[in-house]
């Protein structure tokens, strides 16, 4: 009975250090100060890394912007078209970032193909990754990340 206690014990100490590893390396993309406060920040790093870790992810790989098109799409409308009401879409920093905070806007997202949206005139296109190849790597991230 002690040593069962005594795995049990040593494996949740361990699985708590592992968490806490993990927690402290996840680097944050400047999008997510963008998204949440810092006290919101912090709130999750507490009580939801694996929240914030979700967070994280979402708002760096939902979708890319780039000039170059990817081999199979579906064309949809320009970028400013699906901004969210209390928000501006500003094609000038989306061009010079080359990201786009995806929270800000209502994009449409195809379960096998990207979707690719025109920003302005300038060559370049916010390109949204296919529903089952986003939620694939978002599967992987979070495994690696411990979560």
């Amino acid at each position: 009975m002690k040593k069962v206690i005594l795995f049990f014990a040593v494996t949740c100490l361990m699985t708590s250090i592992f968490a806490q590893q993990n927690n402290s390396s996840m680097k944050y993309d400047r999008l997510l100060y963008q998204t949440l406060s810092a006290e919101e920040i912090a709130k999750l790093e507490k009580d939801a890394p694996s929240k914030l870790a979700d967070i994280n992810f979402d708002l760096t790989h939902f979708c890319y912007v780039d000039s170059q098109l990817p081999a199979t799409y579906i064309m949809a409308n320009d970028i400013s078209t699906y901004v969210s009401p209390d928000k501006t879409c500003n094609i000038a920093e989306i061009v010079a970032s080359k990201q786009i905070n995806h929270f800000h806007y209502a994009l449409p997202m195809d379960q096998t193909r990207y979707t690719v949206c025109p920003v302005g005139n300038t060559g370049f296109y916010v390109i949204i990754l296919p529903s089952d190849e986003f939620l694939k790597q978002k599967r992987e991230y979070m495994k690696k990340m411990g979560f």
